[in-house]
């Protein structure tokens, strides 16, 4: 066999092998059960306290301090702030919303979401962050990680030299093999948009620790924009589509 013979085959077989990945990529369904919990943020106490206030002019919105675990099962902070967040040092970590709400923003599932960007204007480096420990994960299957960022023309983000631009973090601690990823929502023409995205990974440890933060532009004035929404955050097995649908995934 002569040597063009050998490198076409050679090319052949590895585009065999990017079409069968890209297919079998295509084929896989999530199909087990629901591993985050209280991912639509609908449970937890939204009542005003002395630490954490309602605000936003209807009481729609509630002030969560760094380290809060008001929203069950998560966890909030602050970035860029050193040292043990509480509601002293850290009062308004990440905002808690509800609908009706002053903008008319509504949430992708149920009624209520995260603003990670908090109450007050801050420069985009002190946006907020939460935190879920996830269980019952299976050290070499697969998984898909879904969510929805929320963007609102009410809140555009803040126009910068390189243009404006809101960007959502997501971290899998151990999970995903680039350590994070990161997805950049131009601004909207909605009052109320929300952006499905998707991430596909194998599972390396039984348990991870899952982690959304923002980040944005910034005008001279180094504050960010004020609203970036997270909803219906959904990690689940997956399988191969038909036995994914008729049976779930084992």
């Amino acid at each position: 066999m002569s040597r063009s013979n050998v490198t076409l085959l050679i090319v052949l077989l590895l585009a065999v092998i990017f079409i069968a990945t890209f297919i079998s990529t295509l084929l896989l369904f999530p199909g087990g059960p629901e591993l985050v919990l209280n991912g639509s943020f609908e449970d937890g106490n939204f009542v005003g306290t002395s630490q954490e206030p309602l605000d936003c002019s209807n009481g729609s919105c509630k002030q969560l301090c760094g380290s809060s675990t008001t929203v069950n099962s998560w966890r909030v902070f602050m970035q860029s702030t050193g040292g043990t967040q509480n509601c002293t040092n850290v009062p308004d970590a990440v905002a808690w919303v509800t609908q009706p709400n002053p903008w008319g923003i509504t949430a992708q599932a149920g009624t209520r979401f995260m603003d990670l960007t908090g109450i007050r204007s801050r420069p985009p480096a002190k946006f907020g962050s939460i935190h879920q420990d996830v269980a019952g994960l299976e050290p070499g299957s697969t998984y898909e990680l879904s969510f929805y960022v929320g963007t609102s023309n009410a809140f555009p983000p803040p126009t910068a030299p390189n243009g404006a631009f809101y960007r959502i973090t997501v971290e899998t601690s151990p999970g995903l093999p680039e350590g994070k990823v990161s997805f950049d929502l131009p601004p909207t023409a909605n009052v109320s948009q929300w952006d499905l995205k998707k991430i596909p990974f194998t599972a390396v440890s039984p348990t991870i620790t899952l982690s959304f933060s923002a980040f944005g532009s910034a005008p001279t004035n180094g504050n960010g924009g004020d609203y970036l929404g997270l909803d219906n955050v959904s990690l689940r097995k997956t399988c191969w589509i038909v036995r994914a649908i008729l049976f779930g995934c084992p």
